[in-house]
């Protein structure tokens, strides 16, 4: 049985924190933003790091990036 994807809120930015927020910037694209919020939170971005996600997951993608960004902030 497939997954019913249900897509985010397009006002999620008024209420979203957190990873929650990652996870719709990063499927509505919102990179740059995505971007930014690792940038402002250093807790959040230690955090990606710890993430786990089987790599068929729709998900993986953002988890990816989300790591490599934060990685590279503690380099």
């Amino acid at each position: 049985m497939a997954e019913h994807y249900e897509p985010p809120d397009p006002n999620y930015r008024a209420w979203a924190t957190g990873a929650m927020l990652l996870e719709f910037h990063s499927i509505t694209g919102a990179w740059s933003e995505f971007k930014a919020v690792l940038e402002e939170s250093p807790e959040l971005a230690a955090d990606v790091l710890t993430w786990v996600c089987p790599e068929d997951d729709w998900q993986w993608p953002s988890v990816r990036e989300a790591q490599r960004i934060a990685a590279g902030r503690r380099n």
